[in-house]
Order: C-alpha cells, then sequence, then structure tokens
C-alpha cells in the first residue's frame, strides 16, 4: 500500500486488442505495464538470482515489446472474470511458469525487496490480488 512503484496497467497482449474497460475473462491474455518506467513486466528462461526459479524483469519500453511479455490470467475455478476483489494467477503465456513471490529478501540491487519469478510449481504464493489503483467499469455496466 501506498507505493507508487507498485503501479502497472493492463494492457492488451502483443499482437492482440483490448478495450479500455474490458473486463479480463479467465484465460485472456494481457501485457502490464510498470506506470512510472513505462516498461514491461517480461519473463524468459533464465535463473532467477535468489531461489533459482524463473527470471522476471522489467523490459523495453513504449515501442519495444515483444511474446515475453505475455501473460494470461488463471483463475479459480468458478469464477469467470478477474476482478479487483479476486485473486488471480498470472502465466507466462511462453514459458508457461506462474508469476511467484516468497519470504527471500534481496541484498542488491534492492536492499529488502522480496524476489518476484516465475515458478513452475503451484502454490500460494502464484496467486495476486489487484488491490488499489484506477479502476475503469466494465464496457456494458452499470458501476460508477
Amino acid at each position: 500500500a501506498n507505493d507508487a512503484n507498485s503501479y502497472w496497467m493492463v494492457k492488451p497482449a502483443a499482437g492482440g486488442k483490448c478495450g479500455q474497460g474490458e473486463a479480463l475473462a479467465n484465460g485472456a491474455q494481457f501485457r502490464l505495464q510498470h506506470l512510472q518506467t513505462r516498461k514491461w513486466l517480461h519473463s524468459h528462461n533464465h535463473q532467477s538470482p535468489i531461489s533459482q526459479n524463473q527470471e522476471v524483469s522489467a523490459f523495453g519500453g513504449e515501442e519495444e515489446s515483444n511474446e515475453g511479455d505475455n501473460w494470461k490470467i488463471e483463475l479459480s475455478a468458478g469464477d469467470t472474470e478477474w476482478r479487483r476483489d479476486k485473486k488471480g494467477g498470472l502465466v507466462h503465456t511462453v514459458t508457461k511458469g506462474m508469476l511467484h513471490s516468497h519470504q527471500h529478501k534481496s541484498g542488491r540491487p534492492i536492499a529488502g525487496q522480496f524476489e518476484v519469478c516465475g515458478s513452475k510449481s503451484r502454490d500460494q504464493n502464484n496467486f495476486w490480488l489487484a488491490a488499489e489503483g484506477i479502476y475503469l467499469p466494465a464496457v456494458g455496466s452499470d458501476e460508477l
């Protein structure tokens, strides 16, 4: 909470389309762009520095993106759309690793920060909640 460096924008997957306010259905593909740096949440088959899982990093910019920036939402059984009150798993479309975090902190380059990586295993550390931010009403809804 209260960390402006933690904000990400949901954008269409590389080569895909997604309208502003369009709900993310289970299985939808998209990219996440860091609000301040404009870099994409990216992954590939390299080891992460702390856990030796799959590395996740920030990559590119407005005009530089590739399939390594694409993610897919995986929801709990029965959920059809990712909403701010529902946890979802983010699956990297190329490597199939899930966005993951754990309790191991980095000494550098950013001391005290938790590592975020990709993981082939499925556990409670793979589910994310979009807690704060700006939310647009879904197309056709009567939400304000």
